[in-house]
């Protein structure tokens, strides 16, 4: 079960980055995906910290470190995940729409460079599973923000007005409403929101040394 599901959610997920599936099954299907790899995540985790760690596995050190931000960014990605699939994007505030795509971006980025890393190192074929568990949520996320993107109707009478009392916030909403533009928005934002959960961090004593180090140092 554990091994034929993950190939039947990769190939689900690879053949709806081309196809357009049912809605509320492919969200099912998502949901299943993420969940049994979230799972299979944990598992590798609980065996990784509990067999132990030699001290010459610079890479798994250095990752200790940063850990507290990846996972931050990722549930934060999850998070954006989650609102995206659950509501109509016709129905929330167009700045939250770009706040979650940006989630997304800063997310796959993250798993993208883990993945490179750990491709790089001995550890390779025992972290396969969850490597395939980000393939899936990248296509996921890809077919999804493509998705939300076509479901803008900007003809849709009904606005949410939470941010009509603020003006910055309702600038930015307006501004935002404009679908063709949702991807460079969302790659704008994305970097001022990385900024200040990063900052947050630090001010919570998270040292950024780890992941800078992680993201640069070059294995030989």
């Amino acid at each position: 079960m554990f091994v034929i599901l993950p190939i039947y959610y990769t190939i689900y997920n690879f053949v709806g980055l081309f196809f357009k599936f049912d809605e509320e099954r492919r969200t099912e299907t998502w949901r299943g995906a993420l969940g049994l790899g979230l799972m299979d995540t944990l598992i590798y985790l609980i065996f990784a910290l509990y067999g132990g760690l030699e001290e010459a596995d610079f890479n798994e050190v250095v990752w200790m470190y940063a850990a507290p931000v990846i996972v931050v960014f990722v549930t934060m990605g999850m998070i954006a995940l989650h609102v995206l699939m659950k509501n109509d994007v016709n129905f929330i505030p167009p700045l939250v729409t770009i706040l979650c795509f940006a989630a997304l971006f800063i997310m796959s980025v993250m798993l993208i460079v883990w993945c490179i890393r750990e491709a790089d190192t001995n550890n390779a074929e025992e972290v396969s599973p969850i490597m395939l568990y980000i393939a899936n949520i990248l296509m996921i996320t890809i077919t999804l923000v493509r998705s939300k993107i076509k479901e803008w109707d900007p003809t849709f009478t009904y606005r949410p007005v939470f941010f009509d009392d603020k003006p910055i916030l309702s600038v930015l909403n307006n501004k935002f409403k404009d679908v063709s533009h949702w991807l460079e928005y969302s790659l704008v934002v994305s970097a001022p929101l990385f900024l200040t959960v990063l900052i947050i961090l630090i001010l919570c004593g998270f040292n950024p040394t780890g992941i800078v180090t992680q993201w640069t140092t070059v294995h030989l």
